[in-house]
């Protein structure tokens, strides 16, 4: 018995795990304008659906993507910093520079 539900878990904390790499285009897309919501942030580049694919709608499909936010902005808030440090499977990247490093650059 106790086998069977060790199992299950298993089995439960798999399809979770799976769940989590199937990411919309539509979900990317709200994350996008969320992370534009952030001061100082903007689309370094992307940001667009793929067009003409057969890629299935549980995957997102987008052109490769970044979204610039300060670090300053990221650090300043819990609900910034979760957005900016969310875990996306896909090409998809948020790209962070601290004030100092803008200074040497």
């Amino acid at each position: 018995m106790l086998k069977d539900c060790y199992d299950v878990v298993l089995l439960c904390n798999y399809l979770r795990l799976l769940s989590s790499f199937q990411v919309t285009t539509e979900h990317m897309l709200e994350h996008i304008n969320k992370l534009m919501d952030i001061p100082g942030a903007h689309l370094a580049y992307g940001g667009k659906p793929l067009d003409g694919h057969n890629i299935p709608k549980v995957y997102g499909a987008m052109e490769p993507t970044a979204v610039f936010v300060p670090l300053k902005e990221m650090l300043k808030s819990k609900k910034n910093f979760a957005l900016a440090t969310t875990e996306i499977f896909g090409p998809f990247q948020v790209s962070l520079r601290c004030h100092l490093c803008s200074m040497i650059c």
